[in-house]
Protein backbone atom coordinates (compact mmCIF):
# COMPACT_ATOMS: atom_id res chain seq x y z
CA UNK A 1 0.00 0.00 0.00
CA UNK A 2 1.08 3.15 -0.86
CA UNK A 3 1.56 6.26 1.96
CA UNK A 4 -1.39 7.32 3.07
CA UNK A 5 -1.95 11.35 3.07
CA UNK A 6 -5.26 12.28 3.23
CA UNK A 7 -8.36 10.34 5.34
CA UNK A 8 -12.25 11.74 4.77
CA UNK A 9 -14.16 10.38 6.72
CA UNK A 10 -18.18 10.49 6.44
CA UNK A 11 -19.71 11.87 9.68
CA UNK A 12 -23.11 10.38 10.43
CA UNK A 13 -23.95 6.62 10.50
CA UNK A 14 -19.98 6.67 10.18
CA UNK A 15 -17.81 8.59 12.33
CA UNK A 16 -20.68 9.44 14.85
CA UNK A 17 -23.37 6.92 15.74
CA UNK A 18 -27.16 8.31 14.00
CA UNK A 19 -28.05 10.55 16.58
CA UNK A 20 -25.11 11.20 18.43
CA UNK A 21 -24.29 15.42 18.12
CA UNK A 22 -20.80 15.72 20.11
CA UNK A 23 -17.26 13.96 18.51
CA UNK A 24 -15.42 11.77 20.93
CA UNK A 25 -12.02 13.30 22.29
CA UNK A 26 -10.57 10.27 21.40
CA UNK A 27 -11.20 11.59 17.64
CA UNK A 28 -9.24 14.83 18.18
CA UNK A 29 -6.67 12.82 19.47
CA UNK A 30 -6.64 10.53 16.49
CA UNK A 31 -6.98 13.77 14.30
CA UNK A 32 -3.69 15.46 16.06
CA UNK A 33 -1.80 11.86 15.60
CA UNK A 34 -2.45 11.57 11.92
CA UNK A 35 -1.41 14.95 11.40
CA UNK A 36 2.00 14.62 13.10
CA UNK A 37 2.44 11.84 11.03
CA UNK A 38 1.75 14.07 7.49
CA UNK A 39 -1.83 12.42 7.32
CA UNK A 40 -4.37 15.12 6.32
CA UNK A 41 -8.22 14.26 7.97
CA UNK A 42 -10.89 15.91 6.42
CA UNK A 43 -14.56 15.99 7.43
CA UNK A 44 -16.73 14.87 4.94
CA UNK A 45 -20.52 15.70 5.18
CA UNK A 46 -23.96 17.12 3.91
CA UNK A 47 -23.62 19.50 7.14
CA UNK A 48 -23.11 22.80 6.58
CA UNK A 49 -19.58 24.36 6.99
CA UNK A 50 -20.97 25.92 10.04
CA UNK A 51 -21.98 23.05 11.93
CA UNK A 52 -19.00 20.90 11.19
CA UNK A 53 -16.38 23.72 12.76
CA UNK A 54 -19.09 23.87 15.45
CA UNK A 55 -18.78 19.58 15.68
CA UNK A 56 -14.91 19.77 15.43
CA UNK A 57 -14.01 23.26 17.43
CA UNK A 58 -11.18 21.66 19.10
CA UNK A 59 -9.11 20.42 16.00
CA UNK A 60 -10.90 22.88 13.69
CA UNK A 61 -7.47 24.66 12.35
CA UNK A 62 -5.76 21.49 11.86
CA UNK A 63 -8.42 19.22 9.62
CA UNK A 64 -10.31 19.95 6.31
CA UNK A 65 -13.80 20.14 5.32
CA UNK A 66 -15.99 18.82 2.37
CA UNK A 67 -19.57 20.37 3.32
CA UNK A 68 -22.90 20.45 1.42
CA UNK A 69 -21.93 17.20 -0.08
CA UNK A 70 -19.04 18.27 -1.79
CA UNK A 71 -20.45 21.30 -3.21
CA UNK A 72 -17.60 23.78 -0.58
CA UNK A 73 -14.32 22.24 0.40
CA UNK A 74 -12.57 24.53 2.56
CA UNK A 75 -8.50 23.54 3.71
CA UNK A 76 -7.02 25.31 6.30
CA UNK A 77 -9.61 28.02 5.64
CA UNK A 78 -8.96 28.30 2.47
CA UNK A 79 -12.08 27.81 -0.11
CA UNK A 80 -10.89 25.37 -2.48
CA UNK A 81 -14.12 24.71 -4.14
CA UNK A 82 -17.68 26.00 -4.25
CA UNK A 83 -20.96 25.11 -6.19
CA UNK A 84 -24.05 27.15 -6.17
CA UNK A 85 -27.21 25.82 -7.38
CA UNK A 86 -28.81 27.55 -11.22
CA UNK A 87 -31.38 30.21 -9.60
CA UNK A 88 -33.93 29.41 -12.23
CA UNK A 89 -33.28 25.77 -11.79
CA UNK A 90 -33.60 25.86 -8.50
CA UNK A 91 -37.02 27.89 -8.62
CA UNK A 92 -38.35 25.02 -10.66
CA UNK A 93 -37.42 22.70 -8.13
CA UNK A 94 -38.61 24.07 -5.01
CA UNK A 95 -41.96 25.27 -6.67
CA UNK A 96 -42.20 21.40 -7.38
CA UNK A 97 -41.52 20.79 -3.42
CA UNK A 98 -44.01 23.48 -2.63
CA UNK A 99 -46.82 21.53 -4.72
CA UNK A 100 -46.15 18.28 -2.94
CA UNK A 101 -48.08 18.39 0.21
CA UNK A 102 -46.19 15.68 2.22
CA UNK A 103 -42.21 17.39 1.34
CA UNK A 104 -40.74 20.63 3.04
CA UNK A 105 -38.13 22.07 1.22
CA UNK A 106 -34.68 23.62 3.06
CA UNK A 107 -32.25 25.72 1.05
CA UNK A 108 -28.60 25.80 2.33
CA UNK A 109 -26.36 28.57 1.94
CA UNK A 110 -23.34 30.76 3.67
CA UNK A 111 -25.67 32.71 5.74
CA UNK A 112 -27.44 29.52 7.06
CA UNK A 113 -31.06 27.59 6.02
CA UNK A 114 -33.76 28.75 4.61
CA UNK A 115 -37.47 27.84 4.99
CA UNK A 116 -41.02 28.16 3.84
CA UNK A 117 -42.57 25.71 5.98
CA UNK A 118 -45.64 23.94 5.32
CA UNK A 119 -46.18 22.51 8.93
CA UNK A 120 -45.07 25.12 11.79
CA UNK A 121 -43.72 21.91 13.94
CA UNK A 122 -41.20 21.32 11.27
CA UNK A 123 -39.24 25.07 11.51
CA UNK A 124 -39.43 24.26 15.19
CA UNK A 125 -37.39 21.27 14.73
CA UNK A 126 -35.11 22.82 12.57
CA UNK A 127 -34.51 25.83 14.39
CA UNK A 128 -34.16 23.61 17.91
CA UNK A 129 -31.64 20.84 15.95
CA UNK A 130 -29.77 22.34 13.25
CA UNK A 131 -27.20 24.17 15.14
CA UNK A 132 -27.11 26.69 12.10
CA UNK A 133 -28.94 29.71 11.44
CA UNK A 134 -32.73 29.47 10.52
CA UNK A 135 -34.85 31.79 8.39
CA UNK A 136 -37.85 31.77 7.27
CA UNK A 137 -38.27 33.39 3.82
CA UNK A 138 -40.94 32.80 0.68
CA UNK A 139 -38.07 30.37 -1.01
CA UNK A 140 -39.08 31.14 -4.52
CA UNK A 141 -38.53 35.22 -3.80
CA UNK A 142 -34.88 34.00 -2.07
CA UNK A 143 -32.40 36.05 -4.63
CA UNK A 144 -28.98 35.21 -3.18
CA UNK A 145 -26.83 32.25 -4.18
CA UNK A 146 -27.11 29.05 -2.77
CA UNK A 147 -25.09 25.18 -2.67
CA UNK A 148 -28.02 23.29 -2.10
CA UNK A 149 -31.46 22.17 -2.07
CA UNK A 150 -32.91 19.31 0.29
CA UNK A 151 -36.36 17.76 0.95
CA UNK A 152 -37.65 16.32 3.89
CA UNK A 153 -40.58 13.51 3.48
CA UNK A 154 -41.82 11.81 6.38
CA UNK A 155 -41.33 8.75 7.52
CA UNK A 156 -38.95 8.76 3.81
CA UNK A 157 -38.49 8.25 0.21
CA UNK A 158 -39.87 5.36 -1.65
CA UNK A 159 -38.55 3.56 -4.67
CA UNK A 160 -40.78 5.40 -6.61
CA UNK A 161 -40.55 8.78 -5.24
CA UNK A 162 -36.80 8.98 -5.59
CA UNK A 163 -37.45 7.61 -9.23
CA UNK A 164 -39.38 11.02 -9.78
CA UNK A 165 -37.43 13.20 -8.45
CA UNK A 166 -34.10 11.47 -10.42
CA UNK A 167 -36.32 11.31 -13.53
CA UNK A 168 -37.61 15.41 -13.04
CA UNK A 169 -34.03 16.66 -12.26
CA UNK A 170 -31.53 14.19 -12.44
CA UNK A 171 -30.21 15.11 -16.04
CA UNK A 172 -29.65 19.08 -14.65
CA UNK A 173 -28.72 18.68 -11.00
CA UNK A 174 -27.01 15.67 -8.71
CA UNK A 175 -29.70 13.77 -6.30
CA UNK A 176 -28.84 12.34 -3.89
CA UNK A 177 -30.21 10.10 -0.81
CA UNK A 178 -28.92 8.81 2.23
CA UNK A 179 -31.28 6.57 3.73
CA UNK A 180 -32.96 8.94 5.79
CA UNK A 181 -36.18 11.13 5.24
CA UNK A 182 -33.57 13.45 3.45
CA UNK A 183 -32.94 14.24 -0.24
CA UNK A 184 -30.41 16.35 -1.69
CA UNK A 185 -30.06 18.44 -4.75
CA UNK A 186 -27.04 19.95 -5.74
CA UNK A 187 -24.84 21.32 -8.95
CA UNK A 188 -25.19 18.66 -11.37
CA UNK A 189 -21.60 16.35 -11.44
CA UNK A 190 -20.83 17.96 -7.52
CA UNK A 191 -20.28 14.86 -5.21
CA UNK A 192 -18.18 14.71 -1.82
CA UNK A 193 -15.21 12.82 -4.89
CA UNK A 194 -15.82 16.23 -7.08
CA UNK A 195 -14.57 18.13 -3.98
CA UNK A 196 -12.04 15.55 -3.04
CA UNK A 197 -10.44 15.55 -6.70
CA UNK A 198 -10.15 19.23 -6.41
CA UNK A 199 -8.38 18.39 -2.49
CA UNK A 200 -6.38 16.22 -3.76
CA UNK A 201 -4.73 18.00 -7.12
CA UNK A 202 -4.08 21.56 -4.92
CA UNK A 203 -1.85 19.25 -2.59
CA UNK A 204 -0.48 17.11 -5.51
CA UNK A 205 -1.55 14.03 -3.81
CA UNK A 206 -2.57 10.54 -6.04
CA UNK A 207 -6.18 9.06 -5.09
CA UNK A 208 -4.38 5.95 -3.94
CA UNK A 209 -2.87 7.80 -1.22
CA UNK A 210 -6.13 8.80 0.37
CA UNK A 211 -8.59 6.60 2.52
CA UNK A 212 -12.15 7.21 2.63
CA UNK A 213 -14.88 6.39 5.35
CA UNK A 214 -19.04 6.07 4.45
CA UNK A 215 -21.83 4.08 5.17
CA UNK A 216 -24.38 5.59 2.41
CA UNK A 217 -25.55 6.02 -1.21
CA UNK A 218 -23.95 10.08 -0.77
CA UNK A 219 -20.70 8.56 -0.30
CA UNK A 220 -20.50 6.23 -3.29
CA UNK A 221 -18.59 8.46 -5.52
CA UNK A 222 -16.11 9.46 -3.04
CA UNK A 223 -15.44 5.21 -2.02
CA UNK A 224 -15.45 4.55 -5.82
CA UNK A 225 -13.03 7.37 -5.98
CA UNK A 226 -10.57 6.73 -3.78
CA UNK A 227 -7.60 4.20 -3.41
CA UNK A 228 -8.57 2.86 -0.13
CA UNK A 229 -12.57 2.98 0.95
CA UNK A 230 -13.75 1.87 3.82
CA UNK A 231 -16.99 0.84 4.58
CA UNK A 232 -19.32 0.72 7.68
CA UNK A 233 -19.87 -2.96 8.07
CA UNK A 234 -23.72 -3.68 7.14
CA UNK A 235 -24.02 -0.70 5.72
CA UNK A 236 -25.40 0.27 2.18
CA UNK A 237 -22.60 0.98 0.34
CA UNK A 238 -20.53 -2.25 2.21
CA UNK A 239 -20.34 -3.97 -1.35
CA UNK A 240 -17.80 -0.95 -2.56
CA UNK A 241 -15.21 -1.25 0.59
CA UNK A 242 -11.56 -2.56 0.22
CA UNK A 243 -12.14 -2.67 3.77
CA UNK A 244 -14.88 -2.80 5.96
CA UNK A 245 -15.04 -1.65 9.38
CA UNK A 246 -17.57 -0.93 12.58
CA UNK A 247 -15.61 1.62 14.42
CA UNK A 248 -13.57 4.81 12.39
CA UNK A 249 -11.41 5.48 15.47
CA UNK A 250 -10.19 1.71 15.65
CA UNK A 251 -9.26 1.62 11.87
CA UNK A 252 -7.71 5.28 12.18
CA UNK A 253 -5.82 3.75 15.14
CA UNK A 254 -4.47 0.72 13.14
CA UNK A 255 -3.54 3.28 10.39
CA UNK A 256 -1.57 5.09 12.76
CA UNK A 257 0.65 1.90 14.04
CA UNK A 258 1.05 0.28 10.38
CA UNK A 259 -1.25 -1.90 10.44
CA UNK A 260 -4.04 -0.96 7.70
CA UNK A 261 -3.53 -3.58 5.40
Amino acid sequence: MRQIKIIASDLDGTLLPFGVEEIPSEIFDLIRRLKSQGIRFFAASGRQYRQLINLFAEVKNEIGFISENGCLAILEGEVISQEFMNMELGREIIQAILEKDSCEAIISSEEGYFLQPKREEFFEDQVKNSRTRVFRENLLEHSKPYMRISICQEPGFSEEDVAYWKNRFGSRCTVQTNGTPWMDLVPLGVNKASALKKIIERLGIDSTEVVAFGDNENDREMLEFVGNPVAMKNSKVESLGKFVTENVAKSLRKILDGEFE
